[in-house]
């Protein structure tokens, strides 16, 4: 297993509306590599993480040379992810945290990610027309948001490299692999400036499918507009809005409701 560091003097801004919520928590950013998309047959060939350390910006990554290394990885991981209490990440909520999570159960290691967990693509996702974007895919936003990437591989491309990199031994090959994980941990702090353009929500707290489709309804039967994206409303605000529908109890429904001619 190869375990690389690097100490950087990056200075990591976080927007005014996001700071109630992580300033002062202690944050670790990864993304992880792997051999395919589904955890229960597929390996995890190298997981980069980033976080800020005694004013410094530190990237790891440890990457697996032989594929019987993942134990490793996660082993080596897990020690320095035990140093923080909230996680950031771009999809890991669906992807990175379920897979490592799983790939940790295989090894019997007796660890889980259990952090507070903040998906950048969670506030994306629903943002997206309010951003202008036509994907929200991690390269995407990148350019969105002007950050430069050196890299020209995607992730499927970094499996295919990989079994290359096993076959033949090429150190290139492997800093392709290396440069495309590496940008996409190191960039992470940096996709957090999203928020100087979005409001901050919390989607744990957001309105769930019976609420949106029992609230869609009212709407439509009682002739309002939605002032608002529907998929934006938080379950206390969808439930506030359906008792004002159903009995008249105010809730400051004009910032949300408008009623038709």
């Amino acid at each position: 297993m190869d375990h690389i560091k690097k100490v950087y003097d990056k200075k990591i801004c976080i927007p005014d509306n996001l700071k109630p919520h992580i300033e002062n928590r202690k944050i670790i950013y990864f993304d992880i590599e792997t051999t395919g998309l589904n955890p229960e047959f597929s390996k995890i060939i190298l997981l980069g993480a980033s976080y800020v350390e005694n004013n410094k910006y530190i990237v790891e990554q440890f990457f697996a040379d032989r594929l019987d290394e993942e134990e490793l990885i996660l082993k080596d991981f897990i020690k320095v992810l035990e140093r923080f209490d909230m996680v950031v990440t771009y999809n890991g909520k669906n992807f990175d945290v379920p897979f490592v999570n799983k790939r940790i159960e295989k090894y019997s290691i007796g660890y889980s990610i259990m952090h507070e967990h903040l998906d950048l693509i969670c506030h994306i996702r629903p943002n997206k027309q309010i951003l202008g974007l036509t994907s929200c895919s991690l390269k995407s936003v990148e350019k969105y948001l002007n950050i430069r990437r050196n890299d020209t591989i995607d992730g499927g491309e970094s499996i295919n490299l990989y079994y290359q990199y096993l076959r033949t031994g090429d150190s290139t090959i492997k800093e392709k692999i290396l440069l495309h994980n590496f940008e996409d941990v190191y960039n992470l702090p940096d996709i957090v400036k999203v928020f100087n353009n979005i409001e901050y929500r919390d989607y744990n707290r957001k309105i769930t499918p019976k609420q949106r489709a029992f609230l869609s309804y009212l709407i439509r039967k009682h002739k309002y507009l939605l002032k608002r994206d529907i998929d934006l409303l938080t379950k206390e605000e969808a439930s506030k809005l359906i008792d004002f529908i159903l009995n008249g109890k105010d809730c400051d429904h004009e910032v949300y409701l408008e009623k038709m001619q």
